[in-house]
């Protein structure tokens, strides 16, 4: 895949590239969704999500196994909730997407300074789409490896092998024979590929379209600063970039109304989440395991790079729908005519009330919203680690 055209327009296959590839893996793309790939994906996922639930409720009077039990349930839920979630809204996406390729036809810049500005938020959803993928590969292929890891250093020792599985999940029989549990471990062997698509396809869209808006409000930024000032062609031109200003608030709140729910409940998932891995990371560290100290070390970091990600592109938005107004101002409507310079007067007007990315139209992403959900994780981080 080539990352950016030199000379011409950004193709929309650079910009949707990733997207498309992770969510046609779990039947999810919006032009093309397979419910049969769907119900495979979720097929494997919920029993499995099940079995971590049981493993749960057994342990429901062993603190430290049951906390390791949420730091895996909580995540494999978001996987399930997220893709029923977002099958249920992908239909508000699909005239976005084909906007997008209109867009690519025409091209996404015309200066040196659009194409900057549109290539760093495409490097920016490319760069988040890449490491976020890459963590959560690696902590789930860690998890999963552990257990053999152990049974190697068990066999050059003479010690005893207690058959522990790479995730925390509880079959009907319990496992005692060797031949039961290769089995058992085979059958969990897809996880680190399922789970890390299922966690990152539909947040590589919702980052891909917030940045791609992002993108084109920056460009329509330069372009009202650069309005010809003939009055003959200024009509004509602000007219334009005024029907382009409508359609990516339009174009914003339709990605915020069908991404909005599942942020909700992606939210609150994810600070529970944070408080979590961040106890049993203390506990790894204080108890001298450093294998899986590292491990839960990459898994914090993933965790809080999602979630500043869902606040970061709050933020963008939020900066970028309101840097308009500037703009509008820069272009010397005051010197125009009065029946030139109302319509502009209004887009000013609009301009002023930003563009939001909500979360279940509760909470307004953006940075002092991750201040606050840190906050809130550390705050019940101290409450756990006072009453253990």
């Amino acid at each position: 895949m080539s990352m950016f055209s030199k000379t011409g327009p950004i193709r929309d296959t650079d910009i949707l590239y990733w997207s498309r590839r992770f969510l046609l893996l779990s039947g999810l793309w919006p032009e093309s969704h397979n419910d049969f790939r769907l119900s495979i994906y979720l097929g494997y996922l919920i029993p499995f999500t099940s079995l971590i639930y049981i493993s749960a409720f057994k342990h429901m009077h062993d603190r430290d196994k049951l906390l390791r039990n949420m730091t895996e349930f909580i995540p494999t839920t978001m996987a399930v909730l997220r893709a029923v979630m977002f099958r249920r809204k992908m239909y508000l996406l699909v005239p976005i997407i084909k906007t997008v390729r209109e867009n690519a036809s025409e091209g996404y810049f015309k200066t040196p300074d659009e194409r900057k500005v549109v290539h760093w938020y495409y490097m920016i959803s490319n760069l988040f789409i890449k490491i976020s993928v890459i963590m959560l590969y690696c902590v789930n292929v860690m998890l999963y490896l552990k257990p053999m890891i152990e049974y190697a250093f068990s066999k050059h020792r003479n010690a005893s092998f207690s058959y522990e599985m790479p995730y925390q999940i509880s079959f009907i029989h319990e496992v005692t024979e060797m031949r039961t549990y290769i089995l058992a471990y085979v059958y969990q062997s897809p996880i680190p590929v399922v789970f890390s698509i299922g966690i990152m396809a539909v947040d590589s869209l919702l980052v891909t379209l917030v940045l791609y808006v992002c993108g084109q409000l920056s460009v329509l930024r330069i372009q009202i600063k650069n309005v010809s000032s003939d009055s003959r062609s200024h009509k004509s031109e602000m007219k334009s970039l005024i029907e382009k200003h409508e359609k990516l608030i339009r174009m914003a709140k339709s990605v915020e109304n069908a991404f909005s729910s599942f942020l909700f409940v992606q939210m609150f998932c994810l600070t529970l989440c944070i408080c979590v891995v961040a106890y049993q990371l203390l506990t790894m560290i204080n108890s001298g395991d450093p294998t899986n100290a590292f491990t839960f070390t990459i898994f914090a970091l993933s965790v809080v790079l999602v979630t500043f990600s869902y606040c970061f592109l709050g933020e963008c938005l939020i900066y970028e729908s309101t840097s308009l107004n500037e703009a509008y101002y820069d272009s010397k409507w005051y010197e125009l005519p009065a029946k030139l310079a109302r319509p502009i007067a209004i887009c000013m007007a609009r301009s002023q009330i930003p563009v939001h990315l909500t979360a279940g139209k509760f909470y307004v992403f953006s940075l002092d919203l991750f201040v606050n959900v840190i906050k809130a994780s550390m705050g019940y981080l101290s409450v756990l680690i006072k009453v253990t």
